[in-house]
């Protein structure tokens, strides 16, 4: 989101076996080349250059605690809810960048995966899926199924989007 790598995040994640700084940095280089360090940097290119918001579409935001993107994303989700755009952001603790790829076992990046897939649904079909309880007659004494939950539409800041309800 920021080619600069200038947050207090970006500084500190240094560890060689995760993105870290010299990663970031490397990765803007190669994509901006000779103007990485330039202020003319589009906002297309590094969303943190841009000056309004206003007008995105609806945003999730999802970033682990220990991840160096962390403060950028924070305060993109920041902007983008101040410029009226619905934002939905997650911050996991104790996840650093790539650990669901990494330990994808493990309960906390089973559920980073479970929240992308249901962002995921909502914004490809319009409808969110989750685990509901009951009791089923004559079975176990509770089971899971999946449940559709329909969508209701509303209004915010003159633009229209889709809640679960």
């Amino acid at each position: 989101l920021d080619h600069r790598s200038i947050t207090h995040a970006s500084h500190y994640v240094q560890h060689p076996k995760v993105w870290n700084r010299t990663c970031n940095i490397a990765g803007w280089s190669a994509l901006l080349g000779d103007s990485v360090d330039s202020d003319d940097v589009s906002p297309y290119a590094s969303p943190a250059r841009a000056e309004d918001l206003s007008g995105l579409p609806p945003a999730f935001v999802i970033v682990g605690e220990l991840d160096l993107f962390v403060d950028e994303a924070v305060d993109y989700a920041k902007r983008l809810i101040q410029a009226g755009v619905a934002t939905e952001l997650h911050v996991f603790p104790g996840v650093f960048h790539g650990s669901e790829l990494m330990l994808p076992e493990a309960e906390i990046s089973r559920r980073w995966l479970e929240t992308q897939k249901a962002a995921l649904r909502q914004a490809l079909h319009g409808k969110v899926f989750r685990k509901r309880s009951r009791r089923a007659p004559g079975g176990p004494a509770w089971s899971s199924s999946l449940e559709y939950i329909p969508l209701r539409v509303s209004r915010h800041a003159g633009r229209q989007y889709d809640h679960g309800l």
